[in-house]
């Protein structure tokens, strides 16, 4: 073969896999195919809950047996009591409020100060209200605190698993603390503030979050966080204090994810999260988890709760905070290409594999 046919095919193979090269990280890195932020994209009436019994389980949120005046003890760093109220009068004193950005950082400094890692502020849509609550509150500040990945991974070892999930439990258990002292701070400055948590709460917590920018609402009915994915505790504050509120961004990729991830769907041993696509349930857009068959595994016996966190474990934006997943987490964002190729290198490297929970079903029932 002459010697210029040999350089023309060896110039057209280089360039061939040069623009195959830059064509393949284009697909990766120019965002296409995003919706807006939100996955709570409301279809219709919205049928908003009329008692937390409605929302909450028992299991989750037992019975309170606390002070009957609403009012929570703590332990200060001296092992002394501090005690703070749900609900209190509202100092006569107002502080004059003349620049709503700088009090919004510094609510949200105060926050992290308190142990939040992620804050945002909206204002409270009527929507995610429980029907019938006189809250009159324009604002709300969603405080999110990350579960340690430690804690929320997999574990083939079943007294492994039972640690890993009593930890979260307990993690859960604790949580609202912070939005207490923020509401009684911000009823300090002169504005009136209620903390809620759980079975407290006159606020739908999810749907909250995602109008203050936290996340998106999962497969898993979770909501999933750039962050730290599905592993978080929320808290909201509801207030009249003047803020001024976190700016709608774009999509972070998370629900478009979700529509071509199972890893949930297949690895949760009660069956109850629903394949295919979302559907819309009380006027929302969401997928609806089924309760029933969620709950019903964990009263099987003393241990098959051991396992509930699976949906967790098994999510890909389950991942330690590190350079390499931090990546994978800005490649998922960008576009349907990167999102599959994320989620089939994800399985590549073991991650979300199925645990077999009949050993741990068998024992509990006996």
């Amino acid at each position: 073969m002459p010697e210029t046919s040999k350089e023309r095919k060896r110039v057209i193979i280089i360039l061939g896999g040069s623009l195959a090269f830059i064509a393949l990280w284009g697909l990766m890195l120019i965002p296409w195919g995003n919706k807006e932020s939100g996955a709570y994209l409301t279809q219709g009436e919205v049928y908003q809950a009329g008692s937390p019994d409605q929302v909450f389980n028992a299991l989750m949120v037992p019975e309170y047996t606390g002070p009957t005046d609403k009012t929570f003890v703590y332990k200060g760093i001296c092992n002394e009591d501090i005690r703070v109220p749900l609900e209190a009068p509202v100092n006569q004193v107002k502080r004059v409020i003349n620049d709503r950005r700088s009090q919004s950082e510094e609510i949200k400094t105060l926050a992290r100060s308190l142990g939040a890692d992620i804050v945002g502020i909206c204002e409270l849509n009527p929507k995610w209200k429980f029907s019938g609550v006189p809250l009159n509150h324009k604002y709300a500040i969603a405080v999110g605190e990350a579960l340690p990945y430690s804690f929320c991974r997999e574990q083939k070892d079943d007294v492994k698993a039972m640690i890993s999930t009593k930890s979260a439990l307990d993690f859960y258990r604790q949580g609202g603390k912070i939005a207490l002292f923020l509401a009684d701070t911000i009823r300090e400055m002169g504005y009136p503030a209620r903390a809620h948590y759980e079975s407290w709460s006159q606020v739908l917590t999810v749907p909250v979050t995602v109008d203050a920018g936290l996340g998106e609402v999962g497969r898993n009915s979770l909501l999933i966080t750039p962050e730290y994915g599905p592993r978080c505790r929320f808290a909201i504050v509801t207030t009249d204090l003047p803020l001024e509120t976190d700016k709608k961004t774009k999509s972070s990729g998370i629900t478009e994810f979700c529509e071509i991830c199972d890893r949930c769907v297949t690895t949760c041993p009660a069956k109850a999260i629903p394949a295919g696509g979302p559907t819309v349930t009380r006027g929302v857009v969401k997928w609806q988890l089924d309760l029933d068959k969620c709950f019903k595994y964990w009263y099987q016996g003393s241990n098959a709760w051991s396992r509930c966190m699976v949906c967790m474990t098994a999510c890909p934006w389950n991942k330690a905070d590190n350079v390499l997943h931090k990546v994978g987490s800005f490649l998922a964002s960008r576009s349907p290409f990167s999102r599959w190729v994320i989620l089939k290198v994800d399985g590549i490297l073991g991650y979300g594999e199925k645990v077999d929970t009949t050993p741990i079903i068998r024992t509990s029932s006996k």
